[in-house]
């Protein structure tokens, strides 16, 4: 990764967290911190510079949530965590849109504060992946 390209997104991150520090409660945005799950109970932790859900881990009620993925996520965990010097995002637990099996994520780009595209991903599992399908947007 350049430089330049992770300056871009440690500053994303930071804003991220003082948009929702300005806006505590809003609505449209998530807790999500750098320090820490805090008082959050049901939360994902990702690795800062993680890639197509490798490394998420799931908890419920404070506790690492098992299932047929545990060992894996363990594995990539480890990995990301790795790459990502030992950083992690601590978010709270969203109900995403699910479907026949399936868990469908919508995420959005901005461009200089300004809407620029979006992504729908959908996955057999909670978590998406490097399998799970995916359809670009882009706004003009």
């Amino acid at each position: 990764m350049s430089s330049d390209l992770f300056y871009q997104a440690v500053k994303f991150n930071y804003k991220s967290r003082e948009r929702w520090e300005l806006n505590p409660g809003h609505e449209l945005l998530l807790p999500a911190f750098l320090d820490g799950p805090g008082k959050m109970q049901d939360y994902v932790r990702k690795p800062l510079f993680g890639r197509e859900g490798n490394g998420v881990t799931v908890f419920r009620n404070w506790a690492e949530e098992a299932g047929p993925r545990a060992k894996a996520v363990a594995e990539t965990a480890a990995e990301d965590a790795k790459v990502s010097g030992g950083k992690f995002v601590w978010q709270q637990m969203a109900s995403l849109a699910q479907a026949d099996g399936r868990t469908a994520v919508m995420g959005s780009w901005l461009v200089d504060g300004e809407p620029a595209g979006m992504g729908i991903r959908e996955s057999d599992g909670l978590i998406t992946n490097n399998f799970s399908r995916f359809v670009p947007h882009l706004f003009r």
